[in-house]
């Protein structure tokens, strides 16, 4: 009885800590706007994305954002820019439950072609 008691609590500490990450990357070589990805969050309740790149071709860097997709054009919701073949913090960003919300790329210097690997994990 007692081992099962403090199987019990073990169990209730997992569930209320853990925290589901699954990573990958994506490749992206564009001139323009294009979308690379798209998370579609129908757990009802929010998910986390964070995601970096460091562009290997390309002068200036590339634009990485979270957009949502409304009334007939993208709306970014959040994003950073990667500078070319520099270093930089992770960006960390929301996705809203049940909704789809698009990762978009483009080039920092309009239609400078700009090519790498956005590394991403998504927490939920």
């Amino acid at each position: 009885m007692k081992k099962f008691i403090v199987l019990m609590i073990v169990a209730a500490m997992l569930a209320v800590t853990l925290s589901v990450a699954s990573a990958a990357y994506v490749s992206y070589s564009t001139s323009d706007y294009s979308t690379i990805l798209i998370f579609h969050n129908g757990t009802g309740s929010s998910q986390t994305v964070t995601y970096n790149t460091r562009p290997t071709v390309g002068q200036g860097g590339v634009h990485v954002g979270i957009y949502r997709y409304q009334q007939g054009s993208f709306e970014c919701e959040s994003g950073k820019q990667f500078p070319y073949f520099q270093d930089v913090t992770a960006m960390t960003s929301s996705l809203p439950n049940n909704r789809y919300s698009y990762m978009r790329v483009h080039p920092i210097i309009d239609y400078q072609h700009v090519e790498g690997n956005v590394t991403y994990s998504k927490s939920y």
